[in-house]
C-alpha cells in the first residue's frame, strides 16, 4: 500500500466509466455526461460499428445492439457489468444458425421453436434421438485445401440425458471431438483431434437458465470442406457412439462457426453467412489533453488472447504506429507500455498481470525523460530517457494502424490526467 501522506492529487480532465450504470458516466474538464451520445458529441469523438451486434443485458438476457450503438455487456450469471465490449470483425460462416430443422439430420428429430432461448424468445429447438445408434445433425462449409483454424460454438440445454457431443470434421476420419456434461457444466471428454486435426481445445460457459455455450476450436486437415456435428446422449459418448437409451434429447440455439482461434459474441444468421463489424471508439485530443505530459489510468477486463492487441492508445492518426503512447496486451498475462516518437521507441516496458477473462488495472505516467508503468498496485521501473510524440487521437481497445489490433475484451474505466502524476498517485490508480 503506497504512503498517501502529503500526496498532491491531480484530477482527470477526461473520464469514462462504462460500469457506472447501463449507459456509463463520463467527464470532460469537470462536466459530467450521463450517456455516451452526449459525451461523444461534446468531445468530438465517435463510436462506430457498421452492423448489429449482441451482448447480455443487466437481466442476463442476450440482446441485439443496433448498428453504431455501444454494447454495455453484463455477466449473465452474476448480473454484474463487464464494461464496454470491443471486438474485432468476425463472420458466422454457418447459415440458419438457430433453425436446426434445416440442418442435415441422421436418426434425429428436430422440433422448432419449443422453448425459451438465451435471447428471451421462444426460438430454441428440441433435438431428439430416434435410436440408440449414431444420431446427429450437421452443417458443412467449403474451405481452401489447407489447414485452417476454426472455432465452432452452440448454446445447449439438457432435457433427457446430460451430455452433448460436438465434432468438427474434415475428410473422415479427420476430426476433433469433445463432450460436455450439461448437468454439471463441465467438460467430460476433453477436446482432441485425429488424422490431421490438431490443436484441439474446448470450453463451456454458463449463460443462465440451464443454458451453456459449448465451444470447440481446432486446426483442420487440408480437405476442401469442414463440418460441425451435434448430438445429445445419456451415456457420455462421443458424437457417433451408441447411446444407452433411444430418446435422449436436448435444446439447441445459436450455432456459430468462425475462422478464428476463439469464439466471439453470437452472430445470428438465416440464409447467408453474416459479418459483425469491428467496434471502434475514438476521441480527438482537445482541451482535455496536455501535449507535453500526462497519465493514463484504465481498468480492462481481458477476453481470450488472440494476438498482440491494444488496450488504449493515444496516437497520430495519419501515421499509424509512428507516434503513439500505448498500453498493449502482448501475451495472455503481459501488459506492455510503449511510447514511440517519429517511429523511434522512446520507452517500452512489460509487466506481468492477470490473464484471460480477468481484470487488469493499469496506469502510465509520462513526460520528457520520465516514464513509468503501474499494474495492479505495483510500480514498474522508472525510465529517465525519452521524448513525447505528437499525437491527435485517443483510441479505446486498439493500437497501431487505426482500427487495428483490436482488444476483444471489455473496457471498464479510463481516466486521462493532464499531468505526470506522482508515482504514489499512479500506483493508487491501479488498486
Amino acid at each position: 500500500m503506497p504512503n498517501t501522506s502529503n500526496v498532491k492529487v491531480n484530477y482527470p480532465s477526461l473520464g469514462m466509466d462504462f460500469v457506472y450504470d447501463a449507459d456509463g458516466r463520463y467527464t470532460l474538464n469537470g462536466t459530467v455526461y450521463n450517456d455516451p451520445t452526449s459525451f461523444l458529441s461534446a468531445v468530438g469523438g465517435s463510436f462506430t460499428r457498421s452492423s448489429v451486434a449482441t451482448y447480455f443485458d443487466s437481466a442476463g438476457v442476450l440482446q441485439t445492439a443496433a448498428s453504431g450503438v455501444p454494447r454495455f455487456d453484463y455477466d449473465p450469471i452474476i448480473l454484474q457489468p463487464k464494461g464496454l465490449l470491443i471486438e474485432e470483425s468476425r463472420t458466422n460462416l454457418f447459415i440458419n444458425s438457430a433453425a436446426f430443422n434445416l440442418w442435415n439430420q441422421t436418426n434425429t428429430t428436430i422440433t422448432a421453436n419449443t422453448t425459451t432461448a438465451p435471447d428471451g424468445t421462444t426460438s430454441a429447438d428440441t433435438w431428439t434421438r430416434n435410436s440408440t445408434s449414431s444420431s446427429y445433425i450437421g452443417q458443412s462449409i467449403s474451405k481452401s485445401a489447407s489447414a485452417l483454424t476454426y472455432t465452432q460454438s452452440v448454446y445447449a440445454k439438457k432435457n433427457v440425458g446430460n451430455y452433448i457431443a460436438i465434432r468438427m470434421q474434415g475428410a473422415y476420419p479427420a476430426r476433433a471431438d469433445m463432450v460436455a456434461n450439461l448437468n454439471t457444466g463441465t467438460i467430460s471428454t476433453t477436446a482432441s483431434g485425429v488424422s490431421g486435426f490438431t490443436s484441439a481445445s474446448g470450453g463451456i460457459q454458463n449463460v443462465g437458465n440451464g443454458w451453456y455455450r459449448v465451444t470447440l476450436t481446432a486446426t483442420t486437415d487440408t480437405a476442401t470442406t469442414v463440418a460441425m456435428y451435434i448430438s445429445f446422449n445419456s451415456g457420455g459418448g462421443v458424437l457417433d457412439a451408441t447411446d444407452t437409451v433411444s430418446n435422449s434429447s436436448g435444446y439447441l440455439w445459436g450455432a456459430q462457426f468462425e475462422q478464428a482461434s476463439t469464439a466471439s459474441s453470437y452472430i445470428p444468421t438465416t440464409t447467408v453467412a453474416v459479418t459483425r463489424a469491428a467496434d471502434t471508439f475514438t476521441v480527438p485530443t482537445g482541451s482535455w489533453f496536455n501535449s507535453s505530459e500526462g497519465a493514463l489510468s484504465i481498468n480492462a477486463l481481458n477476453g481470450v488472447k488472440l494476438n498482440t492487441v491494444g488496450i488504449v492508445s493515444i496516437d497520430q492518426s495519419a501515421f499509424g504506429g509512428e507516434n503513439r503512447i500505448s498500453l498493449i496486451r502482448t501475451s495472455a498475462t503481459n501488459i506492455e507500455a510503449s511510447v514511440r516518437a517519429s517511429n523511434i521507441t522512446q520507452f517500452v516496458t512489460t509487466m506481468s498481470g492477470n490473464g484471460n477473462n480477468a481484470l487488469n488495472k493499469i496506469g502510465l505516467g509520462y513526460k520528457l525523460n520520465n516514464f513509468r508503468l503501474a499494474l495492479n498496485n505495483t510500480l514498474g521501473g522508472l525510465d529517465t530517457a525519452g521524448t513525447i510524440p505528437t499525437v491527435d487521437t485517443l483510441r479505446l481497445g486498439a493500437w497501431g494502424t487505426p482500427g487495428g489490433n483490436i482488444y476483444n475484451g471489455w473496457i471498464q474505466k479510463m481516466k486521462y490526467y493532464p499531468a505526470r502524476v506522482s508515482d504514489t498517485q499512479l500506483q493508487l490508480t491501479t488498486q
